[in-house]
Protein backbone atom coordinates (compact mmCIF):
# COMPACT_ATOMS: atom_id res chain seq x y z
CA UNK A 1 0.00 0.00 0.00
CA UNK A 2 1.30 3.62 -0.92
CA UNK A 3 1.67 5.66 2.08
CA UNK A 4 -0.46 8.56 0.01
CA UNK A 5 -3.16 6.22 0.05
CA UNK A 6 -3.06 6.30 4.17
CA UNK A 7 -2.23 10.16 4.18
CA UNK A 8 -2.94 12.39 1.23
CA UNK A 9 -0.16 14.51 1.76
CA UNK A 10 2.45 12.07 1.81
CA UNK A 11 4.77 10.82 -1.24
CA UNK A 12 4.04 7.76 -3.41
CA UNK A 13 5.95 5.08 -1.33
CA UNK A 14 5.17 1.49 -0.71
CA UNK A 15 4.33 0.68 2.99
CA UNK A 16 5.23 -2.70 3.27
CA UNK A 17 3.62 -3.34 6.75
CA UNK A 18 2.67 -1.40 9.76
CA UNK A 19 3.70 -1.39 13.40
CA UNK A 20 3.82 0.07 17.04
CA UNK A 21 6.75 -2.52 18.39
CA UNK A 22 10.07 -0.32 17.48
CA UNK A 23 11.82 -4.22 18.64
CA UNK A 24 10.31 -5.86 15.46
CA UNK A 25 11.36 -6.42 12.30
CA UNK A 26 9.70 -3.55 10.05
CA UNK A 27 10.56 -3.80 6.72
CA UNK A 28 9.37 -0.78 4.92
CA UNK A 29 7.48 0.25 7.79
CA UNK A 30 4.84 3.11 9.00
CA UNK A 31 5.55 3.07 12.83
CA UNK A 32 3.02 4.42 15.15
CA UNK A 33 4.45 6.54 18.00
CA UNK A 34 1.37 5.15 20.74
CA UNK A 35 1.80 5.60 24.61
CA UNK A 36 1.72 2.18 26.45
CA UNK A 37 1.37 1.31 30.08
CA UNK A 38 5.13 1.44 30.87
CA UNK A 39 6.60 2.80 27.09
CA UNK A 40 5.97 5.66 25.04
CA UNK A 41 6.88 4.89 21.67
CA UNK A 42 7.98 8.65 21.03
CA UNK A 43 10.94 7.65 22.98
CA UNK A 44 11.46 5.06 20.50
CA UNK A 45 11.92 5.81 16.96
CA UNK A 46 15.43 5.22 16.75
CA UNK A 47 15.19 1.96 17.30
CA UNK A 48 12.24 1.63 15.09
CA UNK A 49 14.35 3.28 12.59
CA UNK A 50 17.08 0.61 13.25
CA UNK A 51 15.09 -2.22 12.23
CA UNK A 52 13.31 -0.97 8.87
CA UNK A 53 10.74 1.50 9.59
CA UNK A 54 10.93 4.32 7.19
CA UNK A 55 7.66 6.64 7.91
CA UNK A 56 6.57 7.47 11.54
CA UNK A 57 3.54 8.91 12.61
CA UNK A 58 3.42 10.70 16.39
CA UNK A 59 1.59 13.31 18.30
CA UNK A 60 3.57 14.72 20.68
CA UNK A 61 6.59 16.51 20.29
CA UNK A 62 9.95 14.64 19.27
CA UNK A 63 13.61 15.90 18.71
CA UNK A 64 15.21 13.36 15.87
CA UNK A 65 17.11 13.85 12.77
CA UNK A 66 17.08 10.41 11.23
CA UNK A 67 16.13 10.26 7.45
CA UNK A 68 12.46 9.26 7.76
CA UNK A 69 9.45 10.46 6.77
CA UNK A 70 7.56 12.14 9.85
CA UNK A 71 3.78 12.52 10.20
CA UNK A 72 2.26 14.57 12.81
CA UNK A 73 -1.29 13.47 13.81
CA UNK A 74 -3.95 14.67 16.43
CA UNK A 75 -3.74 11.23 17.86
CA UNK A 76 -1.32 8.56 17.31
CA UNK A 77 -3.96 5.81 18.66
CA UNK A 78 -6.63 6.86 17.19
CA UNK A 79 -4.73 7.44 13.52
CA UNK A 80 -3.24 3.57 14.06
CA UNK A 81 -6.98 2.02 14.89
CA UNK A 82 -7.80 3.94 11.54
CA UNK A 83 -4.71 2.95 9.35
CA UNK A 84 -5.05 -0.73 10.88
CA UNK A 85 -8.11 -1.03 9.57
CA UNK A 86 -7.59 0.17 6.31
CA UNK A 87 -4.40 -1.69 5.77
CA UNK A 88 -6.13 -5.08 6.05
CA UNK A 89 -8.95 -3.92 4.12
CA UNK A 90 -11.42 -3.16 6.68
CA UNK A 91 -12.28 -7.14 7.00
CA UNK A 92 -14.48 -6.35 10.09
CA UNK A 93 -17.00 -4.57 7.55
CA UNK A 94 -17.67 -8.68 6.52
CA UNK A 95 -17.98 -9.99 9.77
CA UNK A 96 -20.98 -10.31 12.09
CA UNK A 97 -19.01 -8.72 15.66
CA UNK A 98 -19.90 -9.35 19.12
CA UNK A 99 -18.15 -7.91 21.80
CA UNK A 100 -18.35 -9.49 25.25
CA UNK A 101 -17.36 -6.83 27.99
CA UNK A 102 -17.19 -7.39 31.61
CA UNK A 103 -15.27 -9.68 33.80
CA UNK A 104 -17.72 -11.91 35.61
CA UNK A 105 -17.50 -15.28 32.92
CA UNK A 106 -16.74 -12.99 30.12
CA UNK A 107 -14.08 -16.07 28.42
CA UNK A 108 -16.78 -18.40 28.74
CA UNK A 109 -19.59 -15.98 27.40
CA UNK A 110 -17.47 -14.92 23.99
CA UNK A 111 -16.01 -19.12 23.58
CA UNK A 112 -19.80 -20.17 24.13
CA UNK A 113 -20.78 -17.50 21.34
CA UNK A 114 -18.42 -19.03 19.37
CA UNK A 115 -19.59 -22.25 19.69
CA UNK A 116 -23.04 -21.95 18.96
CA UNK A 117 -22.99 -19.90 16.18
CA UNK A 118 -20.58 -22.49 14.54
CA UNK A 119 -23.93 -24.54 14.47
CA UNK A 120 -25.08 -22.10 11.79
CA UNK A 121 -22.00 -21.14 10.01
CA UNK A 122 -18.11 -20.59 10.37
CA UNK A 123 -17.53 -18.34 13.52
CA UNK A 124 -14.38 -17.26 14.97
CA UNK A 125 -13.39 -15.94 18.80
CA UNK A 126 -10.19 -13.94 20.30
CA UNK A 127 -9.63 -13.96 23.78
CA UNK A 128 -8.54 -15.69 26.84
CA UNK A 129 -8.79 -18.95 25.49
CA UNK A 130 -6.89 -18.25 22.54
CA UNK A 131 -7.98 -17.53 18.49
CA UNK A 132 -10.01 -19.92 17.48
CA UNK A 133 -11.48 -20.41 13.76
CA UNK A 134 -12.29 -23.35 11.30
CA UNK A 135 -8.99 -25.69 11.92
CA UNK A 136 -6.79 -22.69 13.45
CA UNK A 137 -5.82 -22.76 16.81
CA UNK A 138 -3.80 -20.16 18.27
CA UNK A 139 -2.05 -19.15 21.71
CA UNK A 140 -2.83 -16.15 23.05
CA UNK A 141 -1.63 -14.21 26.55
CA UNK A 142 -4.13 -11.96 26.97
CA UNK A 143 -7.96 -11.34 26.60
CA UNK A 144 -7.82 -8.46 23.87
CA UNK A 145 -4.96 -8.55 21.43
CA UNK A 146 -3.64 -5.53 20.10
CA UNK A 147 -5.26 -3.09 17.56
CA UNK A 148 -2.66 -4.35 14.46
CA UNK A 149 -2.83 -8.26 15.68
CA UNK A 150 -6.58 -8.16 15.82
CA UNK A 151 -6.85 -6.63 12.36
CA UNK A 152 -4.79 -9.14 10.18
CA UNK A 153 -6.38 -11.51 12.06
CA UNK A 154 -9.87 -10.61 11.22
CA UNK A 155 -8.70 -10.60 7.27
CA UNK A 156 -7.60 -13.68 8.05
CA UNK A 157 -10.80 -15.01 9.19
CA UNK A 158 -12.56 -13.46 6.35
CA UNK A 159 -10.18 -14.96 3.44
CA UNK A 160 -11.05 -18.38 5.25
CA UNK A 161 -14.57 -18.12 4.82
CA UNK A 162 -15.76 -17.20 8.86
CA UNK A 163 -19.03 -14.94 9.02
CA UNK A 164 -18.96 -13.91 12.47
CA UNK A 165 -16.49 -13.35 15.24
CA UNK A 166 -16.64 -13.09 19.00
CA UNK A 167 -14.46 -10.80 20.90
CA UNK A 168 -13.41 -10.37 24.79
CA UNK A 169 -13.10 -6.94 25.77
CA UNK A 170 -11.04 -6.15 28.79
CA UNK A 171 -10.26 -3.12 30.83
CA UNK A 172 -7.67 -2.46 29.25
CA UNK A 173 -9.28 -2.61 25.48
CA UNK A 174 -11.58 0.36 26.64
CA UNK A 175 -8.08 2.63 27.52
CA UNK A 176 -5.95 1.56 24.48
CA UNK A 177 -8.94 1.49 22.08
CA UNK A 178 -8.20 -2.27 20.85
CA UNK A 179 -10.98 -2.65 19.22
CA UNK A 180 -12.24 0.79 18.08
CA UNK A 181 -11.98 0.24 14.25
CA UNK A 182 -14.16 -2.89 14.17
CA UNK A 183 -17.43 -2.74 13.39
CA UNK A 184 -19.56 -3.60 16.87
CA UNK A 185 -23.15 -4.96 15.56
CA UNK A 186 -23.18 -6.56 19.40
CA UNK A 187 -22.05 -5.94 22.70
CA UNK A 188 -22.46 -8.19 25.84
CA UNK A 189 -22.03 -6.77 29.18
CA UNK A 190 -21.24 -10.06 31.21
CA UNK A 191 -21.28 -8.49 34.77
CA UNK A 192 -19.23 -7.31 37.35
CA UNK A 193 -16.22 -9.49 39.68
CA UNK A 194 -15.42 -7.50 42.07
CA UNK A 195 -12.33 -9.81 43.16
CA UNK A 196 -10.68 -10.29 40.30
CA UNK A 197 -7.59 -8.43 39.29
CA UNK A 198 -9.12 -5.86 36.60
CA UNK A 199 -11.78 -4.85 38.60
CA UNK A 200 -9.89 -4.02 41.65
CA UNK A 201 -7.08 -1.87 39.65
CA UNK A 202 -9.90 0.55 38.02
CA UNK A 203 -12.60 0.20 40.45
CA UNK A 204 -13.23 3.91 40.11
CA UNK A 205 -14.01 4.21 36.71
CA UNK A 206 -14.66 0.18 35.75
CA UNK A 207 -18.67 0.91 35.26
CA UNK A 208 -18.41 4.36 33.99
CA UNK A 209 -15.94 3.73 30.82
CA UNK A 210 -18.02 1.04 29.72
CA UNK A 211 -20.66 2.79 29.82
CA UNK A 212 -19.18 5.84 27.97
CA UNK A 213 -17.60 3.42 25.56
CA UNK A 214 -21.25 2.47 24.93
CA UNK A 215 -22.65 5.81 24.68
CA UNK A 216 -19.27 6.73 21.86
CA UNK A 217 -20.22 4.10 19.26
CA UNK A 218 -21.78 5.71 16.42
CA UNK A 219 -23.69 2.70 15.48
CA UNK A 220 -24.44 -0.67 16.99
CA UNK A 221 -27.63 -2.90 16.45
CA UNK A 222 -27.87 -4.97 20.04
CA UNK A 223 -26.75 -4.36 23.44
CA UNK A 224 -27.21 -7.10 26.18
CA UNK A 225 -26.75 -6.45 30.13
CA UNK A 226 -26.31 -8.71 32.90
CA UNK A 227 -28.95 -7.37 35.48
CA UNK A 228 -28.12 -9.53 37.99
CA UNK A 229 -24.97 -7.45 38.03
CA UNK A 230 -24.47 -5.17 41.33
CA UNK A 231 -24.20 -2.05 38.64
CA UNK A 232 -27.20 -2.99 36.64
CA UNK A 233 -28.61 0.71 38.19
CA UNK A 234 -25.60 2.46 36.91
CA UNK A 235 -26.24 1.10 33.03
CA UNK A 236 -30.01 2.27 33.67
CA UNK A 237 -29.03 5.84 34.42
CA UNK A 238 -26.16 6.37 32.18
CA UNK A 239 -26.19 4.61 29.25
CA UNK A 240 -28.07 6.35 26.67
CA UNK A 241 -28.62 3.33 23.74
CA UNK A 242 -31.44 0.98 24.21
CA UNK A 243 -30.95 -2.79 25.43
CA UNK A 244 -31.84 -5.76 26.86
CA UNK A 245 -31.59 -8.13 29.64
CA UNK A 246 -30.88 -11.61 30.98
CA UNK A 247 -30.90 -12.60 34.58
CA UNK A 248 -33.05 -13.98 37.45
CA UNK A 249 -35.63 -10.87 37.70
CA UNK A 250 -38.72 -11.23 36.64
CA UNK A 251 -38.73 -7.80 34.41
CA UNK A 252 -35.46 -9.49 32.73
CA UNK A 253 -36.06 -9.91 28.74
CA UNK A 254 -34.54 -13.30 28.91
CA UNK A 255 -34.71 -14.70 32.52
CA UNK A 256 -33.72 -18.09 33.93
CA UNK A 257 -35.38 -19.63 37.03
CA UNK A 258 -36.22 -23.14 38.48
CA UNK A 259 -32.60 -23.84 38.95
CA UNK A 260 -32.02 -27.94 39.93
CA UNK A 261 -28.05 -28.42 40.44
CA UNK A 262 -26.25 -32.48 40.39
CA UNK A 263 -22.68 -33.66 40.32
CA UNK A 264 -23.29 -34.39 36.28
CA UNK A 265 -26.09 -31.42 34.87
CA UNK A 266 -27.63 -28.52 35.45
CA UNK A 267 -31.71 -28.10 34.56
CA UNK A 268 -33.66 -24.46 34.82
CA UNK A 269 -36.13 -22.95 32.87
CA UNK A 270 -34.87 -20.28 29.82
CA UNK A 271 -38.19 -17.73 29.35
CA UNK A 272 -37.17 -15.82 25.99
CA UNK A 273 -39.27 -13.28 24.89
CA UNK A 274 -41.94 -15.22 23.53
CA UNK A 275 -41.79 -18.87 25.36
CA UNK A 276 -40.15 -21.01 27.84
CA UNK A 277 -37.27 -23.69 27.51
CA UNK A 278 -36.30 -26.36 29.11
CA UNK A 279 -32.79 -26.28 29.36
CA UNK A 280 -30.48 -29.71 30.19
CA UNK A 281 -26.64 -28.96 30.66
CA UNK A 282 -23.59 -29.99 31.59
CA UNK A 283 -22.62 -26.50 32.32
CA UNK A 284 -22.18 -27.22 36.44
CA UNK A 285 -23.27 -24.49 38.78
CA UNK A 286 -25.29 -21.07 39.19
CA UNK A 287 -22.47 -19.37 36.32
CA UNK A 288 -23.52 -21.84 33.85
CA UNK A 289 -26.83 -20.91 34.30
CA UNK A 290 -25.94 -17.27 33.89
CA UNK A 291 -23.68 -18.03 30.92
CA UNK A 292 -26.11 -20.38 28.88
CA UNK A 293 -29.26 -17.35 29.55
CA UNK A 294 -26.79 -14.89 27.95
CA UNK A 295 -25.88 -16.57 24.77
CA UNK A 296 -29.28 -17.00 24.28
CA UNK A 297 -30.09 -13.47 25.03
CA UNK A 298 -27.23 -12.40 22.74
CA UNK A 299 -27.75 -14.96 19.95
CA UNK A 300 -31.82 -14.72 19.98
CA UNK A 301 -31.54 -10.97 19.65
CA UNK A 302 -29.00 -11.32 16.62
CA UNK A 303 -31.86 -13.05 14.82
CA UNK A 304 -30.95 -16.49 15.29
CA UNK A 305 -33.66 -19.13 15.50
CA UNK A 306 -35.04 -19.32 19.44
CA UNK A 307 -35.41 -23.53 19.27
CA UNK A 308 -31.85 -23.98 17.39
CA UNK A 309 -30.11 -21.85 19.64
CA UNK A 310 -31.52 -23.75 22.76
CA UNK A 311 -30.91 -26.96 21.24
CA UNK A 312 -27.51 -25.99 20.76
CA UNK A 313 -27.16 -24.53 24.04
CA UNK A 314 -27.79 -28.23 25.79
CA UNK A 315 -24.54 -29.51 23.74
CA UNK A 316 -21.83 -26.33 25.51
CA UNK A 317 -18.96 -27.63 26.95
CA UNK A 318 -16.84 -25.49 29.22
CA UNK A 319 -13.43 -25.03 27.27
CA UNK A 320 -10.92 -27.87 28.25
CA UNK A 321 -9.09 -27.54 32.12
CA UNK A 322 -12.59 -25.13 33.13
CA UNK A 323 -14.65 -27.46 35.77
CA UNK A 324 -13.48 -30.16 34.25
CA UNK A 325 -14.57 -33.05 35.47
CA UNK A 326 -12.19 -36.63 35.51
CA UNK A 327 -13.97 -40.14 35.15
CA UNK A 328 -11.63 -42.87 35.16
CA UNK A 329 -13.35 -45.87 37.03
CA UNK A 330 -12.49 -43.91 40.82
CA UNK A 331 -14.86 -44.23 43.59
CA UNK A 332 -14.25 -40.66 44.06
CA UNK A 333 -14.94 -36.84 42.06
CA UNK A 334 -12.04 -35.03 40.47
CA UNK A 335 -12.36 -31.41 38.83
CA UNK A 336 -10.09 -29.74 37.65
CA UNK A 337 -9.86 -26.03 37.21
CA UNK A 338 -7.60 -22.69 35.76
CA UNK A 339 -9.34 -20.76 38.84
CA UNK A 340 -7.45 -17.71 37.72
CA UNK A 341 -9.61 -15.44 40.06
CA UNK A 342 -10.95 -15.83 43.55
CA UNK A 343 -14.90 -16.15 42.08
CA UNK A 344 -13.25 -18.22 40.19
CA UNK A 345 -12.00 -20.37 43.22
CA UNK A 346 -14.73 -19.72 45.21
CA UNK A 347 -17.44 -21.28 42.17
CA UNK A 348 -15.68 -24.72 42.12
CA UNK A 349 -14.80 -24.96 46.11
CA UNK A 350 -18.70 -24.36 46.34
CA UNK A 351 -19.32 -26.71 44.00
CA UNK A 352 -17.31 -29.23 45.67
CA UNK A 353 -18.93 -28.66 48.71
CA UNK A 354 -22.51 -29.03 47.61
CA UNK A 355 -21.52 -32.56 46.17
CA UNK A 356 -19.80 -33.49 49.48
CA UNK A 357 -21.19 -34.77 52.87
CA UNK A 358 -19.65 -34.14 56.04
CA UNK A 359 -18.22 -37.74 55.90
CA UNK A 360 -15.82 -36.80 53.23
CA UNK A 361 -13.71 -34.50 52.38
CA UNK A 362 -12.68 -31.46 50.03
CA UNK A 363 -9.04 -31.93 49.08
CA UNK A 364 -7.39 -28.97 47.02
CA UNK A 365 -4.09 -28.91 45.61
CA UNK A 366 -2.93 -25.79 44.68
CA UNK A 367 0.13 -23.75 43.72
CA UNK A 368 1.15 -20.08 44.27
CA UNK A 369 2.11 -18.08 41.03
CA UNK A 370 4.04 -15.29 40.55
CA UNK A 371 1.11 -12.94 39.56
CA UNK A 372 -0.61 -13.01 42.63
CA UNK A 373 -0.65 -10.57 45.10
CA UNK A 374 -1.17 -10.10 48.75
CA UNK A 375 -4.61 -9.66 48.34
CA UNK A 376 -5.23 -12.68 46.03
CA UNK A 377 -3.18 -14.84 48.56
CA UNK A 378 -5.29 -13.65 51.50
CA UNK A 379 -8.61 -14.46 49.43
CA UNK A 380 -7.40 -17.97 48.32
CA UNK A 381 -6.67 -18.66 51.93
CA UNK A 382 -9.72 -17.70 53.14
CA UNK A 383 -11.77 -19.26 50.50
CA UNK A 384 -9.18 -22.73 51.01
CA UNK A 385 -10.31 -22.01 55.24
CA UNK A 386 -14.28 -21.49 54.59
CA UNK A 387 -14.42 -24.85 52.42
CA UNK A 388 -11.34 -27.53 52.26
CA UNK A 389 -10.47 -30.20 54.35
CA UNK A 390 -6.79 -30.59 53.64
CA UNK A 391 -4.46 -28.66 51.28
CA UNK A 392 -1.41 -30.09 49.27
CA UNK A 393 0.58 -26.32 48.10
CA UNK A 394 2.63 -27.21 45.04
CA UNK A 395 4.49 -25.28 42.58
CA UNK A 396 2.50 -23.09 40.03
CA UNK A 397 4.25 -19.91 37.33
CA UNK A 398 6.75 -18.78 39.86
CA UNK A 399 9.24 -17.27 37.36
CA UNK A 400 12.11 -16.17 39.22
CA UNK A 401 10.86 -16.33 42.82
CA UNK A 402 11.92 -18.89 45.11
CA UNK A 403 8.94 -21.03 45.48
CA UNK A 404 9.29 -21.34 49.54
CA UNK A 405 9.08 -17.76 50.16
CA UNK A 406 5.59 -17.91 47.92
CA UNK A 407 4.67 -21.16 49.64
CA UNK A 408 5.01 -19.41 53.10
CA UNK A 409 3.40 -16.51 52.41
CA UNK A 410 0.08 -18.48 51.73
CA UNK A 411 0.79 -21.08 54.36
CA UNK A 412 0.86 -18.23 57.58
CA UNK A 413 -2.45 -17.58 56.80
CA UNK A 414 -4.23 -21.23 56.44
CA UNK A 415 -5.39 -22.76 59.26
CA UNK A 416 -6.19 -26.31 58.68
CA UNK A 417 -4.95 -28.62 60.18
CA UNK A 418 -4.12 -30.99 56.81
CA UNK A 419 -1.64 -29.00 55.09
CA UNK A 420 0.91 -30.67 52.81
CA UNK A 421 3.38 -29.15 50.87
CA UNK A 422 4.72 -30.42 47.67
CA UNK A 423 7.16 -28.75 45.43
CA UNK A 424 6.98 -30.37 42.08
CA UNK A 425 3.23 -30.44 41.05
CA UNK A 426 3.49 -33.95 39.58
CA UNK A 427 4.01 -35.24 42.60
CA UNK A 428 1.56 -33.45 44.47
CA UNK A 429 -0.88 -35.23 41.94
CA UNK A 430 0.36 -38.58 42.76
CA UNK A 431 0.53 -38.51 46.18
CA UNK A 432 -3.50 -36.91 46.40
CA UNK A 433 -4.47 -40.02 44.80
CA UNK A 434 -2.55 -41.76 48.22
CA UNK A 435 -4.54 -39.84 50.66
CA UNK A 436 -8.08 -40.20 49.40
CA UNK A 437 -10.90 -41.79 50.02
CA UNK A 438 -14.12 -43.43 48.42
CA UNK A 439 -16.29 -40.12 48.03
CA UNK A 440 -13.97 -37.15 48.85
CA UNK A 441 -13.69 -34.48 46.56
CA UNK A 442 -10.39 -33.54 44.96
CA UNK A 443 -9.73 -30.35 42.92
CA UNK A 444 -6.44 -29.50 41.12
CA UNK A 445 -6.44 -25.84 40.63
CA UNK A 446 -4.08 -22.74 38.71
CA UNK A 447 -3.26 -24.69 35.28
CA UNK A 448 -5.90 -26.30 33.67
CA UNK A 449 -5.29 -26.98 30.07
CA UNK A 450 -1.70 -25.42 30.36
CA UNK A 451 0.93 -27.74 29.19
CA UNK A 452 3.67 -25.47 30.76
CA UNK A 453 5.32 -23.92 33.86
CA UNK A 454 7.11 -20.48 33.73
CA UNK A 455 10.43 -20.66 35.42
CA UNK A 456 13.48 -18.21 35.57
CA UNK A 457 14.25 -18.88 31.92
CA UNK A 458 10.79 -19.02 30.42
CA UNK A 459 8.39 -21.91 29.74
CA UNK A 460 9.32 -25.07 31.09
CA UNK A 461 7.13 -28.44 29.72
CA UNK A 462 4.83 -29.56 31.78
CA UNK A 463 2.13 -32.84 31.44
CA UNK A 464 -0.49 -31.07 32.17
CA UNK A 465 -2.75 -31.69 34.95
CA UNK A 466 -4.97 -33.84 33.08
CA UNK A 467 -2.63 -35.83 31.56
CA UNK A 468 -0.85 -36.66 35.11
CA UNK A 469 -4.02 -37.59 37.33
CA UNK A 470 -5.34 -39.81 34.83
CA UNK A 471 -1.86 -41.18 34.30
CA UNK A 472 -1.83 -41.76 38.26
CA UNK A 473 -5.52 -42.93 38.38
CA UNK A 474 -4.71 -45.89 35.83
CA UNK A 475 -1.82 -46.68 37.52
CA UNK A 476 -4.05 -47.62 40.73
CA UNK A 477 -6.86 -48.62 38.26
CA UNK A 478 -7.21 -52.52 39.84
CA UNK A 479 -6.85 -51.23 43.53
CA UNK A 480 -9.79 -49.03 42.35
CA UNK A 481 -11.45 -51.75 40.72
CA UNK A 482 -11.20 -53.77 44.20
CA UNK A 483 -12.55 -50.99 46.51
CA UNK A 484 -15.48 -50.53 44.33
Amino acid sequence: MLLSEIFKSAPDIEIEMISCDSRMPMRKALFFCVRGIRYNGHDYIKEAYKNGAIAVVYDEDIKTDLPLIYIKVADSLNSLNMVAATFFGNASNHLENIICGGNYNRSFITYGIKDVISNFHPAGYIGSFGISYNDNDIYSRVPTVGIIENQRLIENMVKDGVLSCSYEMDFSAIEFKRLQAIKHDCFVYTGTDKKSYEYEEHQNEYISSYCNYLNDINKITDIIINADDDYYDYFKDYLNKSYVTYGANDDCDYQYFNIQYSYDETIFTLRTKSDDYLINSPLIGLSGVSILTCIAACLIERGYPADEVVKNLANLQYPEGNYERIENGQNFHILIDKAASLSAIEDVLDFAKSNTDTYHRIIVIFGISLKMDKAFKRGVAELINNYADELILTENDYGDQDLDSLNDSLLNKINLENVLVIENRIDAINLSLDLINSNDFLLILGKGNEKYLLRSLGKEFYIGDKECIIKALNSRKEDYDELR
